[in-house]
């Protein structure tokens, strides 16, 4: 299944962003499952909330977990920097479509996303 999004302004979503500190001026981390926290940003409120990542301590699958718990927040978009093929499988299954954000505020990458400046993850990395 190929899933592609373009944002559109004025398009409600919910955004999730493999986050290091829990607070807007917080670097994304390149690393989805065991990155520190998630944040989560409603474009149609302008809401960020900060969500701890309850998998980062588990000896295995912490990406699988990770997607779960993603999904359960229904989000439709995740800006981090690399997925394991099992996370993004699991994202993928849910509808959940990945890009890649490697470094950066946390607004600088929601703002690169919205401008349609982040590559889709296709494939692991």
């Amino acid at each position: 299944m190929t899933i592609t999004l373009v944002y559109k302004e004025g398009r409600s979503l919910k955004i999730v962003i493999s986050s290091i500190n829990m607070d807007l001026s917080s670097q994304i981390d390149p690393r989805f499952g065991r990155c520190n926290c998630f944040t989560l940003h409603d474009t149609e409120k302008d809401t960020y909330e900060f969500l701890d990542n309850t998998s980062i301590h588990q000896a295995h699958g912490a990406g699988i977990a990770a997607a779960q718990y993603v999904s359960e927040l229904n989000a439709e978009v995740v800006l981090t920097g690399r997925l394991g093929p099992k996370a993004l499988r699991v994202l993928n299954d849910s509808g959940i479509v990945g890009y890649k954000a490697e470094q950066g505020s946390l607004e600088e990458a929601v703002l690169a996303f919205k401008m349609n400046k982040l590559s889709k993850i296709d494939s692991p990395t």
